[in-house]
């Protein structure tokens, strides 16, 4: 979900950044305009979901029909909300009435902030609703209430999940973005030093930062915390401290953020602790400390910062791709857009399918990396069996879950997926043997493009 609410964002902010800006007539009427379609969305949300939550309370239909009735619901919402916020941006001049009428334009960050406001505020108000239907997968159907408390208690988790946490950098990323003609005056080096530095400095605030927006608290259970850093020791992995995130029971998972050893924070959900076992707890842990062991995160950045980098130096010194698309289009341009805007918007397209496509391979491929790296740490560490309780949790985690038991996310493989194939690796060893193999192959692929990087901001500061 973070990624498609980061598109539509990123979509409607280019909308503004390329379209051109004029003076907006009739400002309250306009305004109007625009409060309606930002509302659009929550009201469809609030009618279908007093419906269907009515029509499955008075059915007590099975999970499986829940859960596609569900799935159907979160997509049309989706759509719909993508739509209208395109709608403000595009058909409402929404864009023009901030930065021309109100004259907002030069004032950073509270411009962004104000332009983005109508998906804001659309998304947090369709979370009010869809409340109701989230409540299916934690209690017996019975009949509807309203519980403003928990309400408001399950949007905050949303707005700390999937908006601030999103909307914090993109925030941060636009308002550098005006300052972006500085990059022309930079080098090649200077620039690749630059995007060093700024992942170095990313690494070492991100954790923190994280944890501030998610309302994390210190584990209060010793024993457990001292089993956890046990594990973590085990492994070799460095860990500054660990936070258990207050869900109010709504989410259980685990996380680890920060890329440097001293910067690293643990932090797991409320749930977790609360439905898992202590030893399930530990084989989660494993499952997160793999994916720093095996370098998943500078896996990730890698992929991610190396097309960006390519871009900006294609963008900043002309080296063909920017210039190539402008030339096949034509100074004209397209829908009244010139060349050179038809050529940034067409690689931001290509970018996020990208994204969509490499990116979502990735993970799913990673997250079975760190299932095999758990259940072959758990069975070295001690007398159990190959992967027995990192099975046990992930078909824990699908009673808790249901809806993820058969579906597959942008980040995760569906939980069926992922026990089948440990379920493969206790039958055949040979599935152990080659994922140690690819990793030191594919550890090998990681380093060498960052030793490169490392070597050629070394040469940027020698001869600067």
């Amino acid at each position: 979900m973070n990624l498609f609410v980061t598109i539509i964002f990123a979509v409607c902010y280019c909308i503004a950044k390329f379209f051109p800006l004029v003076e907006v007539e009739n400002c309250t009427y306009r305004l109007f305009m625009v409060l309606i379609a930002t509302l659009v969305a929550p009201l469809m949300a609030t009618l279908q979901t007093r419906w269907v939550a009515s029509s499955l309370i008075q059915s007590r239909s099975s999970w499986e029909l829940q859960n596609r009735i569900i799935r159907r619901l979160s997509r049309n919402h989706s759509v719909v909300w993508a739509a209208m916020g395109i709608l403000v941006f595009a058909g409402l001049d929404w864009p023009s009435l901030v930065a021309v009428t109100w004259m907002l334009e030069d004032i950073p960050a509270l411009y962004e902030l104000v332009l983005l406001s109508p998906l804001i505020v659309s998304l947090v108000g369709s979370w009010f609703a869809f409340f109701d239907i989230q409540q299916l997968y934690r209690r017996p159907a019975k009949r509807w209430n309203i519980n403003w408390k928990k309400r408001w208690a399950f949007v905050s988790v949303r707005m700390r999940m999937h908006l601030i946490t999103m909307l914090v950098p993109l925030v941060l990323l636009l308002t550098s973005l005006r300052f972006s003609h500085l990059i022309q005056q930079l080098s090649v080096p200077q620039i690749v030093l630059a995007a060093v530095l700024l992942g170095i400095w990313i690494s070492a605030v991100a954790p923190f930062l994280f944890v501030a927006i998610w309302q994390t608290i210190p584990i209060a259970d010793a024993q457990l915390l001292k089993s956890l850093q046990d594990v973590c020791r085990s492994s070799g992995v460095g860990i500054a401290r660990m936070r258990v995130w207050k869900t109010g029971d709504q989410i259980a998972n685990a996380a680890v953020t920060g890329l440097l050893p001293g910067f690293r924070i643990v932090v797991l959900t409320d749930a977790l602790l609360k439905y898992f076992t202590k030893d399930e707890v530990a084989a989660i842990v494993r499952h997160e400390v793999g994916h720093v062991k095996l370098l998943h995160l500078p896996l990730k950045m890698f992929f991610v910062m190396l097309p960006m980098v390519a871009l900006i130096l294609d963008q900043s010194h002309s080296l063909g791709i920017h210039q190539w698309i402008a030339s096949l289009v034509g100074e004209s341009g397209l829908v009244g857009l010139p060349g050179v805007q038809i050529a940034q918007c067409l690689i931001a397209v290509l970018f996020v399918v990208f994204l969509f496509t490499v990116l979502r391979w990735l993970n799913h491929r990673l997250e079975h990396e760190a299932d095999l790296f758990a259940a072959m740490e758990l069975q070295r560490s001690s007398s159990n069996d190959f992967n027995d309780l990192t099975q046990s949790a992930l078909r824990k985690l699908g009673a808790i879950a249901p809806q993820q038991l058969n579906r597959s996310t942008y980040l995760h493989p569906s939980i069926s997926a992922r026990i089948a194939l440990l379920e493969s690796a206790q039958l055949d060893d040979t599935i152990g043997r080659k994922f140690q193999r690819s990793l030191r192959r594919r550890n090998a692929m990681i380093l060498f493009p960052w030793f490169v990087l490392l070597l050629i901001a070394a040469f940027a500061l020698i001869t600067n």
